[in-house]
């Protein structure tokens, strides 16, 4: 494995061809405290002015414009922990942008295997994952590059694993 920088992850992901596949684990992550609390505090104002969804949100429609697919499965306690209602409060959005957004409950996927390994990771054209460490409180703690066929099939199955237990997100549409 290769170590990356948030910058180099981001470049390996807005260059996919075929497909962009992300699995989520986690049930915090400290990146967004800002638009977070917010949200707790009660301000729905879409993400529209966030720099760094913004990006993402072109990233995606270039690659579904283009005809790659940019999928999304999301592994949410039940209940969902309030960082998990905030994300599928945000969905919509990615969901507009062109990503398909997917959930799997917790209990579902750790009965099946899923969680096991406990890292998010993206799977990039099935040849190529950047594996994302994080520590128990939500921060990024590394980026890591995995090329090696074999560990790269072996998440291209627990992919597969993952969408065969997901279902599409629904989100209600905005008053």
């Amino acid at each position: 494995m290769i170590e990356l920088s948030p910058e180099e992850r981001f470049d390996l992901l807005r260059f996919a061809e075929r497909s962009l596949f992300h699995l989520e684990l986690r049930t915090f992550y400290a990146s967004d405290q800002k638009q977070f609390q917010a949200w707790l505090s009660g301000d729905r104002t879409p993400p529209d002015d966030w720099p760094q969804f913004v990006e993402w949100a072109t990233v995606v429609g270039g690659h579904v414009a283009s005809g790659c697919q940019v999928r999304r499965i999301r592994v949410f306690d039940d209940p969902p922990t309030d960082y998990q209602r905030w994300e599928r409060w945000l969905g919509r959005w990615n969901t507009e942008a062109g990503e398909q957004l997917r959930t799997v409950p917790r209990a579902v996927a750790n009965a099946v295997g899923l969680t096991a390994d406990l890292d998010d990771w993206w799977l990039i054209d099935s040849e190529k994952a950047v594996i994302q460490r994080f520590d128990d409180d939500g921060v990024r703690i590394g980026l890591w590059l995995v090329t090696d066929p074999a560990e790269v099939n072996r998440l291209a199955k627990q992919w597969e694993l993952a969408m065969a237990n997901s279902e599409i997100e629904k989100y209600p549409q905005p008053a």
